[in-house]
């Protein structure tokens, strides 16, 4: 488990996130949605993207949110299957969260099942 994401591995940019939205398959668990595409051909790491829907009024808990899903991710990256190398996803958080809910174990849990459904595909 690598200590900190590389930058070669993070989504950035709005065209790809749009890009992401539009084109992109669509998975989701709990208040997670995640969309992917997968770079036929494409050998290179996954690259993840995270973002928190403009719903979430107060700005540092989006920023704790997307705090939370990059760590989860970073933990969890290996635990995606091999065929799915060339993948890009986008996480979104798309609900409002309680304060009970700002936990890494809770979105953990999103992550891994969100996880779970790309290796299935």
């Amino acid at each position: 488990m690598p200590a900190r994401l590389k930058k070669t591995a993070i989504l950035r940019g709005r065209g790809v996130f749009t890009k992401l939205f539009t084109e992109g398959r669509t998975h989701s668990a709990g208040a997670i949605r995640c969309f992917y595409s997968i770079q036929e051909g494409n050998p290179k790491s996954p690259q993840a993207g995270f973002t928190v829907t403009r719903n979430v009024k107060n700005a540092a808990i989006r920023n704790r949110v997307k705090r939370l899903m990059r760590e989860s991710w970073r933990r969890r990256q290996g635990e995606l299957q091999a065929k799915n190398s060339g993948v890009q996803i986008a996480f979104l958080y798309y609900k409002n969260p309680e304060k009970k809910n700002l936990h890494l174990q809770h979105i953990d849990g999103m992550i891994q099942k969100l996880i779970e459904k790309l290796n299935q595909t």
